[in-house]
């Protein structure tokens, strides 16, 4: 039904995104008008088929996508002198790429 493999799409031309069609999980942010489809979903119809165009996006990343290197070093830029290490002593972790706040960041670029 989702055309993936193993549950994911592996993005060959761009390297390390994976993701998945957020109708399989339903965590992505909705889209403006969505509380329309969700008040007219039909519970003889299979959710797939009724809210295919309620997301803000068709894809969502997962655990494993690190395609957001980019988002890690702003990150670490926005935390001043000591990047890496100081945005570890702030939050307990350096920025990782399969992290959800750079996936979050990503994601509202595009």
């Amino acid at each position: 039904m989702y055309k993936t493999k193993d549950g994911v799409y592996r993005d060959p031309a761009i390297d390390g995104r994976i993701v998945s069609p957020t109708l399989m999980w339903g965590s992505m942010s909705w889209k403006n008008g969505s509380v329309a489809i969700l008040s007219c979903l039909d519970i003889k119809k299979p959710l797939v088929d009724q809210l295919g165009s309620a997301f803000s996006k068709k894809e969502s990343p997962i655990w494993i996508d690190s395609n957001t290197t980019v988002q890690c070093r702003e990150m670490e830029k926005a935390v001043g002198v000591g990047g890496a290490l100081e945005l570890s002593k702030i939050t307990g972790s350096k920025a990782y790429e399969r992290f959800t706040k750079p996936q979050i960041m990503k994601i509202f670029e595009t």
